[in-house]
C-alpha cells in the first residue's frame, strides 16, 4: 500500500545545491517556497518545521484530485511533477495521474490472469520468496 503522502521530505532523495540550500527533492531545487534550509546556517527548529509543514502539504488528503481517484492508495505520485504542473504544492499533474492509473490497471490485469492460474500462480509466489530471502541473506532487507 502506499504512503499518505507523496514524497519523504527525509528520503536520500533530497537535493543539496552547491550554496548548501535543502530541499526536498531534486524537483524543487531552487524554488523557495520548499527550501529546507542550508547547510552552512543549520538551523535544526526552523528545518524540522518546513520539512513538517512539505510533508503535511504531500498528504495525499491535502491533494486536489487523490481523494476521489481509485488508485490513491496503491499510487506512490510525485509531488515535484505535481507542483510544476500546476504551479502548486496541493495541485496534480493529470498526465502523471492518468499514466499512474493506466499502470495499476494493467498491473491488476495481469496479476489477475496469474491468479487464474494456479501453477502460474505459484511459480510467482515462489519466485517472491526466493528474491526475498536472498535480499535478506545479502542485507538489502532486514
Amino acid at each position: 500500500m502506499a504512503k499518505n503522502r507523496l514524497v519523504s521530505a527525509s528520503s536520500p532523495a533530497n537535493a543539496r545545491l552547491r550554496g548548501g540550500d535543502l530541499y526536498p527533492c531534486f524537483m524543487f531545487a531552487g524554488i523557495d517556497e520548499v527550501r529546507l534550509g542550508n547547510i552552512f546556517d543549520f538551523d535544526e527548529d526552523d528545518f524540522r518545521k518546513r520539512r513538517e509543514d512539505f510533508i503535511r502539504a504531500s498528504r495525499k488528503s491535502n491533494r486536489e484530485d487523490c481523494g476521489s481517484c481509485w488508485a490513491a492508495n496503491i499510487c506512490g505520485g510525485c509531488m515535484g511533477s505535481a507542483f510544476w504542473a500546476s504551479g502548486r504544492l496541493t495541485g496534480n499533474d493529470p498526465s502523471w495521474c492518468e499514466f499512474q492509473r493506466e499502470t495499476i490497471a494493467y498491473v491488476a490485469e495481469k496479476i489477475a490472469r496469474l491468479h487464474s492460474d494456479k501453477m502460474l500462480w505459484q511459480r510467482l509466489a515462489d519466485a517472491f520468496k526466493n528474491a526475498t530471502y536472498e535480499a535478506e541473506q545479502r542485507g538489502v532487507i532486514v
